[in-house]
């Protein structure tokens, strides 16, 4: 798993905070971590390394929408 709070330069206890306050924040972070599932599941099955790089791709348009949103 890629750790998000980290490129975030955020602890959990700040993220936690920020989260329960907005709700658009926590629904990004859910969509966050289920495409960072995705990835670790296509790199533990080998998958094709298209596939992985567009799982990737994904995962990172969402830390851009995520970090956008922090900085709103």
């Amino acid at each position: 798993m890629h750790n998000l709070l980290a490129d975030l330069n955020m602890t959990q206890q700040e993220f936690d905070a920020r989260a329960a306050a907005d709700p658009r924040l926590s629904r990004l972070v859910e969509r966050y971590q289920a495409a960072d599932a995705k990835v670790v599941a296509a790199e533990r099955d080998y998958s094709d390394d298209e596939v992985v790089t567009g799982l990737k791709m994904e995962r990172l348009q969402l830390k851009d929408e995520i970090v956008a949103h922090l900085r709103g």
